[in-house]
């Protein structure tokens, strides 16, 4: 781990329902710290994309990760569910909307209470949720103090299978094809050390079949803009690792916001294909925990 103070980000990715194992990691570091220290693991900032916003807004409310897993526990995907029958002839808007889901699960009076009036706003102020903005084709970093129930469902509505949300005029999409995990938002920040949630599928393996192809040109997209941007931290660990500072990406900042010295980073990540990083296994959640 770095020698220099620890400013930590939790990075939440997209994934599908695999955000529910998403939870259950966020449960498993809540608990490791505790056990060391009586208290959470706490960020300095965070960052979701994709599905994985769900889990950022629970912590947004000041969930624990044992909260935000058990939210998963209880969750039944039929009561989310509704097909898109109004907007099907003469050409399919989509397969199925949100509309239930808001309704039923992740709105104010639905099973996970997302009440956006009522934050944890210390977290929410250090929390970004990446928007796409398609009409402008932007990607667009909304603060978790300034979301509401329609951008949250703007962040999860993938073509085809849900329509887009309109927002000021626009209309915006899932932004999984712009990122799936916008690492380089936390690193401008000054982070050193990035805890990565990855829940997009790594198998490399080719499936038939349409819907099959179309998760897998997904999973084409999201895995190889995470491994460029790792790649681009390696090699500017590498330059300070050999004394060559000035040929490091990026600067670190402290708290106040005052400039520091280049540091290196250090990237924790539950995917076994990134080898840059490190797993995050029993030994570093213990290390860690302690630190």
């Amino acid at each position: 781990m770095s020698a220099e103070p620890a400013r930590r980000a939790l990075v939440l990715a997209g994934g599908g329902l695999k955000v529910a194992y998403q939870a259950g990691v966020m449960q498993a570091l809540d608990e490791a710290r505790i056990a060391a220290t009586g208290q959470p693991l706490t960020f300095d900032s965070a960052d979701g994309a994709s599905g994985g916003v769900f889990n950022l807004a629970m912590w947004c409310h000041g969930r624990s990760g044992q909260q935000v897993a058990d939210s998963w526990r209880r969750f039944r995907p039929l009561r989310g569910l509704s097909v898109n029958w109004r907007h099907w002839l003469p050409r399919p808007a989509s397969v199925f909307t949100y509309d239930r889901f808001l309704r039923n699960v992740a709105g104010p009076g639905g099973d996970w209470r997302l009440d956006w009036n009522d934050l944890d706003l210390d977290r929410a102020s250090i929390s970004r949720f990446n928007l796409y903005n398609f009409s402008r084709f932007k990607l667009e970093l909304v603060p978790g103090t300034e979301m509401d129930p329609d951008a949250l469902i703007s962040a999860v509505s993938l073509p085809f299978w849900y329509p887009p949300v309109q927002r000021h005029d626009d209309n915006y999409i899932d932004a999984v094809y712009a990122t799936d995990a916008n690492l380089e938002e936390v690193l401008e920040k000054g982070t050193n050390e990035i805890w990565l949630i990855w829940t997009v599928g790594q198998a490399g393996q080719w499936r038939r079949g349409p819907i099959a192809q179309y998760f897998q040109v997904i999973e084409s997209s999201a895995n190889s803009r995470l491994l460029a941007i790792l790649d681009r931290i390696v090699r500017s660990n590498k330059a300070i690792d050999d004394g060559r500072p000035d040929m490091a990406e990026w600067n670190g900042t402290s708290r106040s916001g005052a400039w520091q010295p280049r540091c290196r980073c250090t990237i924790y990540s539950t995917s076994p294909a990134q080898a840059c990083a490190r797993p995050w296994n029993e030994a570093s959640l213990k290390a860690v925990a302690g630190a």
